[in-house]
């Protein structure tokens, strides 16, 4: 009896050798983790994509209006906004809505985009089941004079994005007190929309921070002449461009500067130290002082010619250079 009960022990497994036997091999563990590892990162990237679908689908409801098509507007249901000079009744002429024609939102949205003055256009689902649209028009910071074939003449502006369009609703004074482009050669843009100025997304900010920084001297400015900038390309040797100052605005028997010159590669740094800094104005007046004890009254004011003849002062610093009359 103790002979078989010993044997019967001596046989039994203990519950860590039955453990042992079924513990998976380390490698099949390692493939099983990175299996569930996959299996996760798939769930996760489509549930992001299914996300961004959703989120595209809201947007071009809320803002675009995806199925717009199916219920056109009439003038009743649409609200028009914008920053600039545009107006609600101008916008029911232009649209057609007035008229009693119903437009889809689509229809809309590619209407207003056709002109050159409007730069973004935004529409939105009302609670009451209208539509309210949103346009941010583009700034002028230059005009652009031209003659047709037939002899006619047409004043358009430009903006700083370089984009050429008639301004709608514009009084005169503001085409008054833009400066005139001058040797500037427009060209279509890639997708044929509109014509444009090369080079203005470098000449642009500098126009614009100058009419809304300084707008008192920026109507003072009566041309600009891009002459020296035709590629667009501000590292060109020579590359600047040159502002052809009203006259008229000293007193009779006073010096006056005609032209304004900035260089092409720093003409930013050079506007803000022109209108800003004393130093650069008080050393441009101390030289139009000196040259009028010679008997100059016109000058051109060159701001990025180095002082070449003293050698304590290497660094850049206007320059007023005497030009004749007749010029």
């Amino acid at each position: 009896m103790t002979g078989k009960r010993t044997q019967q022990r001596s046989g039994a497994r203990s519950w860590q050798d039955i453990v042992r036997e079924n513990r998976p091999a380390p490698e099949v563990s390692r493939i099983s983790r990175w299996r569930r590892f996959i299996r996760w990162t798939q769930r996760l990237v489509l549930l992001g994509l299914l996300a961004a679908i959703g989120g595209v689908m809201w947007f071009a409801w809320k803002e675009v209006g995806l199925n717009g098509e199916d219920v056109p507007y009439s003038s009743e249901m649409v609200r028009f906004e914008t920053n600039e000079e545009l107006t609600q009744d101008w916008f029911l002429d232009y649209t057609g809505l007035r008229s009693g024609i119903r437009m889809g939102i689509f229809e809309i949205k590619e209407k207003l985009e056709r002109l050159g003055q409007i730069e973004q256009v935004t529409i939105e689902r009302r609670a009451g089941g209208g539509l309210l649209v949103k346009v941010r028009e583009r700034t002028p910071v230059l005009r652009l004079v031209g003659v047709l074939p037939s002899g006619e003449r047409v004043v358009r502006v430009v903006a700083p994005d370089g984009v050429i369009y008639q301004g709608i609703n514009y009084g005169q004074l503001v085409y008054f007190n833009l400066p005139e482009l001058r040797d500037a050669v427009p060209q279509p843009t890639p997708d044929g929309k509109y014509d444009m100025i090369p080079g203005m997304e470098v000449l642009g900010p500098m126009l614009l921070l100058a009419r809304q920084q300084n707008p008192d001297r920026y109507q003072t400015w009566e041309a600009i002449s891009v002459r020296d900038f035709q590629r667009g390309d501000v590292d060109a040797p020579g590359a600047a461009i040159r502002v052809r100052l009203r006259q008229g605005l000293a007193s009779i028997g006073e010096p006056q500067i005609r032209d304004v010159v900035f260089s092409g590669k720093d003409w930013l740094v050079e506007y803000r130290e022109y209108y800003a800094n004393t130093r650069w104005m008080n050393a441009a007046l101390a030289q139009v002082r000196e040259r009028v004890r010679g008997g100059n009254l016109l000058f051109d004011l060159y701001l990025s010619l180095e002082n070449k003849t003293d050698p304590h002062r290497p660094f850049k610093e206007p320059r007023l250079i005497p030009v004749a009359t007749a010029n």
